[in-house]
């Protein structure tokens, strides 16, 4: 077998488990594979190596010394570790190091950046990596929007959050559910439930589908403001064929207590149990 195969072979093998081998037994097969005859003299061994130790670092060392060019892939990889650990100073040690090197980062390199700053809420760092995108000449794709709209919507920043998504539609870049639960979310906490609607409608006329975290947020936001067509909107979620989860249930289940609609409690129950939504 050659070695390529074998490295394959260990990557699918470990898929499910990443990050969770042991690094000194991962690397004692490494460098085992790296004397056989035919070890490739590229980034792709290591590259597999860093997805399945999460050592990122160390890996990427191994790689400078053994004269081995990373690529954007390898990049990719080791800031998505230092950005799940939260080690931003690190990252932006390794971006720059990209740049030196003549590597031009891609969409999925600058979203990793953007996903940290998303949820440490600072909206002015993801703007500017953005903007670092645009002057790299990086495109954006739908993720990269979403990371932008969420912020502006945590921020409760209907008016920019709306406009991002009509620049996604000029840039001719499909918006997702993702992209319109965060503006669901946002309207539901101003409560504009007319503005919900038109929204939903603009969802429709886009040709995006609504998964079932849209009809939760949709069904909360009835609830909240007591709205009765709410069974509507079920039966537009049955329309599209969206699988109702425990939030769902437990949402109108709540909501026919404090009506004391106690048959409907029960029925709700029990279909919750049957189709296993527990």
């Amino acid at each position: 077998m050659s070695v390529k195969k074998l490295l394959g072979r260990t990557h699918e093998s470990k898929t499910s488990i990443r990050h969770d081998i042991p690094f000194l037994q991962l690397l004692a097969f490494f460098n085992w594979a790296a004397t056989l005859e035919g070890f490739p003299a590229s980034s792709e061994p290591y590259n597999k190596m860093l997805d399945l130790a999460g050592k990122a670092e160390e890996v990427l060392r191994d790689m400078k010394m053994a004269r081995i060019k990373p690529n954007v892939h390898t990049y990719g990889i080791v800031i998505d570790s230092l950005c799940w650990c939260r080690q931003i100073t690190r990252v932006h040690d390794v971006f720059s190091k990209m740049i030196d090197a003549g590597c031009d980062p891609n969409a999925i390199t600058f979203n990793n950046l953007m996903r940290v700053y998303v949820k440490a809420g600072k909206i002015e760092k993801v703007l500017q990596v953005y903007n670092q995108m645009k002057r790299l000449g990086c495109p954006a794709n739908a993720i990269s929007y979403n990371f932008i709209i969420e912020s502006h919507c945590k921020d409760e920043n209907l008016k920019e959050a709306v406009k991002v998504l009509n620049l996604m539609v000029k840039k001719r870049v499909a918006p997702n559910a993702s992209t319109f639960n965060c503006i669901f979310g946002c309207k539901g906490k101003l409560h504009d439930m007319n503005g919900a609607d038109q929204m939903y409608v603009r969802m429709k006329e886009l040709k995006c589908q609504p998964n079932t975290l849209t009809f939760n947020i949709l069904i909360r936001m009835f609830v909240e403001l007591k709205f009765t067509d709410m069974v509507l909107k079920m039966k537009e979620m049955d329309k599209n064929q969206v699988e109702p989860n425990v939030d769902t249930y437990r949402i109108l289940i709540s909501l026919s207590y404090e009506m004391k609609h106690w048959n409907n409690v029960f029925k709700l129950m029990k279909e919750m149990v049957e189709e296993k939504c527990i």
